[in-house]
Parts: C-alpha cells; sequence; structure tokens
C-alpha cells in the first residue's frame, strides 16, 4: 500500500528588506538622510568658515592695536628720557653743595649760604619729579640712573589694555575653525559620494544594486561618523 504523499508547508515569504520593493524603500530613506547630513555638513563648514574668517580679522585688528599700543608707551619712555639729564643736574648739584657746606664749620654764612643753594637744587628736582612716568634711582653721590629697558618692560606688565590684546589666542583658534571648516568640507564630500552611490542603487534593479547599496550605505556611516567627530570631538579639546 503506497504511503500517502505529506503535504509540504508554504514557503516563508522573504524578509522584507531581501525584496526589490523593499530594498526600494530602504535606499530612499537612506537617501533622505545623507541629504539631511549633506545638508548639515555643508550648513556647519559656512558657519565655521565665518568664523575662521572673523578671527582672522580679529588676529590682524589684535595685532595692529598692540603695536600702536607699544609705540605708544615708548613713546612715553622716550619723553621721560628727556628729563633725566636735567634733573641729573640739580640732584648732583644739590649733593655737591651739601657736602661742600658740611665740610664748612657748623653756623657759618658760607655754609648757610651753600646749604641754601643745596635746598634750592633739591626744590627745583622735587619739582621735576611729577613729570617723570618712573622716577630715576639716586645713588649716595647724587648720580642718577634711568633704566630704560625697565620701565618699558614695567609700563607693558602694567598695561591693561595690552593685558586685553591676545592675538596668539586669536591666531591659534583660527587655526582651529579652518581645520574644522576643512574637516566639515571632507566630511561634506563623503556623504556626498555615498549619496551619489546610493541614487545609482535606487534607480537600478536585482542583484545589480547591492554593490552600490554596500558601499553606499558604508561611506554614509563613515560620513556620519565623520561628522560627529568634527562636530563635538576633535576641536573641542582646547
Amino acid at each position: 500500500m503506497e504511503n500517502p504523499e505529506v503535504p509540504q508547508p508554504p514557503a516563508a515569504p522573504p524578509a522584507f528588506w531581501r525584496t526589490d520593493a523593499g530594498l526600494t524603500t530602504i535606499v530612499a530613506a537612506a537617501i533622505t538622510v545623507v541629504s539631511i547630513l549633506v545638508a548639515v555638513a555643508a550648513w556647519r563648514g559656512s558657519t565655521a568658515i565665518g568664523r575662521a574668517s572673523d578671527l582672522d580679522g580679529g588676529y590682524i585688528q589684535q595685532v595692529a592695536m598692540r603695536q600702536q599700543e607699544l609705540e605708544t608707551i615708548a613713546g612715553y619712555v622716550e619723553l621721560d628720557m628727556r628729563l633725566p639729564p636735567r634733573y641729573q643736574e640739580h640732584v648732583l648739584a644739590a649733593a655737591q653743595l651739601q657736602a661742600a657746606a658740611e665740610k664748612l664749620p657748623a653756623g657759618s654764612a658760607d655754609r648757610q649760604l651753600l646749604e641754601v643753594r643745596a635746598q634750592g637744587e633739591r626744590a627745583i628736582a622735587r619739582v621735576m619729579r611729577p613729570f617723570f612716568i618712573s622716577l630715576p634711582t639716586v645713588d649716595a653721590q647724587g648720580v642718577a640712573m634711568y633704566d630704560r629697558e625697565f620701565v618699558l618692560r614695567t609700563l607693558e606688565d602694567q598695561d591693561t589694555r595690552l593685558a586685553d590684546l591676545q592675538p596668539e589666542q586669536v591666531a591659534a583658534d583660527a587655526v582651529i575653525a579652518h581645520n574644522q571648516a576643512n574637516g566639515f568640507v571632507i566630511v561634506g564630500v563623503i556623504l556626498a559620494v555615498a549619496l551619489v552611490l546610493l541614487t545609482i542603487a535606487q534607480v537600478t534593479r536585482g542583484a545589480r544594486r547591492l554593490p552600490f547599496v554596500a558601499s553606499g550605505a558604508v561611506i554614509g556611516l563613515a560620513g556620519s561618523i565623520g561628522l560627529v567627530l568634527v562636530e563635538a570631538v576633535l576641536f573641542h579639546g582646547r
């Protein structure tokens, strides 16, 4: 007696993404996502280029302002340098007159005259002091010494406007902004390549589309990761 044939269960339908229609839908969604990422990369790249341009201009402006401020300080010091010879003349005369007076008997007319003349020279020197930005130092012999370089460095260190100018930092920030802009351009190109491959996959059918889908997906994923790195990681560790 022959055995009746056992009915076979119906074959399971292929997965949605394995069908031509399903793959077309997935590719269309991927094209939409990559198109958005390309637009984001272009927008952020444009923003970074604008910031880099502003920083370049700010660097040039700060360099000019710093140079102007340094020249102003140097001008003040040069004006100061004109006073020490005259100041020295009166200080030294006072010291010499006082030394000569001390060699004479106390209370003598000549000593009193020399002391009065010494006081007069010291008074003239005192009148000159407010005109100095930095007073010369006077040794025991009445020799006045003016350290131009020290005064110049001190004035530069104390200048609040110079302290507010940081062209080196602005230049460093400009370099970072330029690098970030270049990064967005590279990411945009990568995503654009992925978009082209996915578009080719969208208009083809059958097995021929699979290499385009795979390569477009891989390159699109790489571009997406690159976009995140450029935006939030690579240029924010300073």
